[in-house]
């Protein structure tokens, strides 16, 4: 029988992975799977795909967020790609949150091996980038910019994010976009715009707080033009999801295919996910239940 993999980047977190090394060769050799270790970013991709090829019917990874997208760029050149479980080794985990997963390594374990399977949603940009939290325009993508290639963890993290925003918003100006969601268009001059699979994004920054991963759509929360000092102090409300139920200046919309253009004389920079090497324009759909995962029983719908 073919041994299914774990996929594991000893990065993630701090080095989470490599600090739970015997947990997992144990539980690896009592449950048939074979422990691989990645050394550098894009590998993950590799070793998934190995395993897609092999002809496995599960994948197993452990990381952050970063390495579970790795993992999935693995397994979806393939249209019936094998059930995923997932290890939360990264510092936000914030699609594993979303899944309702246990942070506990040993009891993550036990779910990502002999979990509930329930078929997940994934958001796709230009046809062919997946993603799985949310793509961004406007502010966040303008500050997403001067994100070093080098993060730090914990606290240290949240701090540096902080000081980023306040930079990028001392020269920042709303912009003009198109916006156009399924059919319905219009023209938005716009702080931000988030397009959303999950609720939360980056450091656990509650953007689109109705957000589903099993409803088949897409969430996509506007933030109208603001002052400066506006802006400012709604910041802790966007941080916690409060923005739409506190701010007049929000839109809230749902659909499954959204376009984005304008922002601007020149392409606007794109964020997705915890990337930003996409300008304007862009078209971002929902691929419903385009994965399966394995998920706690107690958790899910």
């Amino acid at each position: 029988m073919q041994r299914w993999p774990l996929i594991v980047n000893p990065s993630s977190g701090g080095g989470k992975g490599q600090a739970v090394q015997s947990l997992l060769e144990s539980f690896c050799q009592e449950n048939g799977g074979e422990l691989l270790y990645t050394e550098q970013a894009g590998q993950a991709t590799v070793l998934a795909r190995q395993a897609v090829e092999s002809g496995v019917d599960r994948v197993l990874v452990g990381g952050g967020d970063d390495t579970v997208r790795e993992v999935l760029a693995g397994l979806l050149h393939r249209e019936h790609p094998p059930e995923l479980g997932i290890l939360p080794l990264g510092t936000f985990n914030n699609f594993a949150r979303t899944l309702g997963l246990p942070n506990e390594p040993a009891a993550a374990l036990e779910v990502a091996f002999g979990g509930h399977p329930v078929p997940v949603d994934l958001g796709q940009v230009n046809r062919e980038r997946i993603f799985t939290e949310s793509v961004g325009v406007g502010f966040q993508a303008e500050a997403w910019q001067h994100k070093p290639e080098v993060e730090p963890v914990g606290l240290r993290r949240l701090l540096q994010g902080a000081s980023i925003a306040l930079e990028t918003l001392g020269g920042f100006e709303p912009k003009l976009f198109h916006l156009t969601i399924d059919e319905a268009e219009e023209m938005v001059r716009a702080m931000d715009i988030t397009v959303a699979n999950t609720p939360e994004f980056a450091s656990a920054m509650t953007a689109a707080p109705y957000a589903s991963v099993s409803d088949g759509k897409l969430d996509v929360c506007v933030i109208r033009e603001l002052s400066m000092l506006e802006f400012l102090a709604a910041v802790p409300l966007i941080f916690t999801g409060l923005h739409p139920y506190l701010m007049t200046s929000v839109e809230y919309h749902q659909g499954c295919l959204i376009e984005i253009s304008g922002g601007g004389e020149r392409p606007a920079p794109v964020r997705v996910d915890s990337s930003i090497d996409l300008r304007l324009p862009v078209t971002i759909e929902i691929l419903p239940g385009r994965i399966t995962v394995r998920v706690p029983q107690t958790q899910w719908p």
